[in-house]
């Protein structure tokens, strides 16, 4: 038996090691990617900033069934810089079925959740605010709000209203 190994030790001699020398060179043509054209993320949620804006931002998703869709002006006074715009629309979906689909459909162009512009959800009341941001070097940073109302009215349907701005490019 091999003297420099104690009895029942579990390190064999032929144990080999990982050689610091390839994480080193694996870091670096990862970063070297990232940096590709100077797009390195300081900033974001998901791969959006090397993906260029959603078309989410300008164009948000309705539901399959909505009805009676209306496009136009945000009633928000839009920020300096911003473009404001409305949508509006009826579905039979109730206003929690409304804000799981936009929590969803948002959520896969990057779009996250503000918490704490979190206004209402209750039975026939679903209120929600969205962001999406991002920051490169190359760029300033690009922003985006939607505010969700969905309520249900007399009839039994859901009027939706999604108030959204964002940088004008």
């Amino acid at each position: 038996m091999n003297a420099d190994i104690q009895e029942g030790s579990q390190t064999s001699p032929k144990a080999k090691r990982f050689p610091c020398g390839a994480v080193l060179v694996f870091l670096a043509v990862a970063l070297g990617i990232l940096g590709l054209c100077g797009r390195l993320v300081i900033k974001g949620v998901g791969g959006t900033c090397f993906d260029g804006r959603p078309e989410s931002i300008a164009n948000p998703p309705v539901l399959a069934n909505a009805e009676q869709i209306e496009f136009g002006k945000s009633s928000f006074e839009p920020d300096k810089g911003y473009i404001g715009k409305l949508t509006q629309f009826q579905t039979s979906d109730s206003p929690k079925t409304v804000y799981t689909f936009y929590l969803a459909s948002l959520g896969k162009d990057a779009w996250y959740e503000d918490h704490a512009q979190h206004v209402m959800n209750v039975p026939n009341i679903a209120e929600a605010k969205f962001d999406w941001e991002c920051t490169t070097l190359e760029s300033t940073q690009e922003i985006a709000m939607l505010w969700l109302h969905a309520e249900t009215i007399d009839s039994g349907k859901t009027v939706v209203t999604l108030n959204y701005e964002y940088v004008a490019r």
